[in-house]
């Protein structure tokens, strides 16, 4: 009988053994897990910090694009007529009112190789007393100039900016600094960009 009840208590010990091993055995599962969430979460951050990095340097360097594409064809497309036009009819000053000096270049040309002279305008668009981030083009096929047709959106807000000059002889200069983003100011992202070209009128 005292044998049946040693193996008895021995038994009973035993298992409270295994299962004390299996207590901890859990624990430690658990914190396995916790580790693992922490780790998780860690690695969560730093690739959401990388994404959000490559999402605003895929941005920035669009923008740029987007500046280097207009600037270039707004001073390639206005050289192509300024080529063209006769050298006494360029004007970039004396206009009233007088803001218009050099924000504005009017001149005669036979842009389109038809044997007849167009009369051509760009200038810095106004809305009101304000000039807008926009450059205009505009035709004046009778008495009247043509509603300015939008050439670029990118000029920045600088009311005191000379676009075109020319030295009287025929010789212009077209300088447009343009800004992915002109209504806000100049950052590492927001770099102004200066276009600078100079043009030789080749009829007299």
């Amino acid at each position: 009988m005292r044998i049946f009840r040693k193996g008895l208590i021995l038994s009973q010990m035993g298992f409270r053994k295994k299962e004390s091993v299996s207590v901890k055995h859990n624990s430690f599962t658990l914190i396995e897990t916790l580790v693992g969430v922490i780790i998780l979460g860690l690695i969560m951050v730093v690739m959401t910090r990388v994404f959000i990095s490559a999402q605003m340097s895929y941005s920035k360097q669009g923008s740029n694009v987007l500046v280097l594409s207009e600037g270039r064809w707004a001073l390639e497309f206005m050289s192509n007529e300024l080529r063209c036009a006769t050298v006494s009819s360029i004007k970039t000053t004396g206009f009233w009112p007088n803001y218009w000096n050099g924000k504005r270049i009017e001149f005669q040309g036979d842009i389109d190789n038809d044997g007849s002279l167009e009369n051509v305008r760009y200038q810095r668009i106004r809305s009101g007393w304000t000039f807008i981030n926009k450059l205009g083009r505009s035709v004046k096929p009778g008495w009247w100039w043509s509603t300015p047709i939008d050439m670029t959106a990118l000029i920045p807000l600088n009311n005191s900016a000379t676009i075109f000059s020319d030295d009287g002889s025929g010789l212009i200069t077209i300088e447009l600094t343009l800004r992915p983003r002109p209504d806000l100011s100049e950052k590492r992202w927001n770099r102004s960009i200066t276009f600078r070209t100079k043009v030789r009128a080749r009829n007299p």
